[in-house]
């Protein structure tokens, strides 16, 4: 199962996190963000399924229209201290603490996924 991927937050997302076969969690930290000029057609969050399949639909165009493009290339550097790292951890409470430093830190992944790890460690705290 997958917590956010790349293409998460309209492809804003600097993770890409999920639960993996070894019994861990894999966290894969983007080198770089991509920098969307203003005519990417942003996904509202609470579009309706009509409206997104049209935004991705809308998406899929300019990414086609654009690739040759320096609006396409062009990337920002994210936190230097996690970009590029990949993790590999067992604990839910571990996860839940570097996932607070990143947050700290400026990356962007979509919110209450802290604490989906957090509830996931009080559960294993428990048992």
């Amino acid at each position: 199962m997958s917590y956010c991927r790349w293409s998460s937050m309209d492809w804003e997302c600097d993770l890409y996190i999920y639960d993996s076969v070894g019994d861990f969690v894999s966290i894969n930290v983007a080198m770089r963000r991509r920098k969307f000029d203003d005519t990417w057609p942003r996904m509202p969050k609470d579009a309706t399924i009509e409206e997104r399949v049209a935004i991705w639909s809308a998406q899929h165009e300019w990414m086609e229209a654009h690739e040759d493009s320096q609006d396409w290339i062009d990337l920002a550097t994210i936190a230097p201290e996690f970009s590029g790292e990949n993790y590999r951890i067992t604990d839910p409470a571990e996860v839940a603490d570097l996932l607070t430093r990143m947050r700290a830190a400026g990356l962007k992944f979509p919110d209450g996924i802290i604490e989906q790890f957090l509830e996931q460690a009080k559960e294993v705290g428990d048992g």
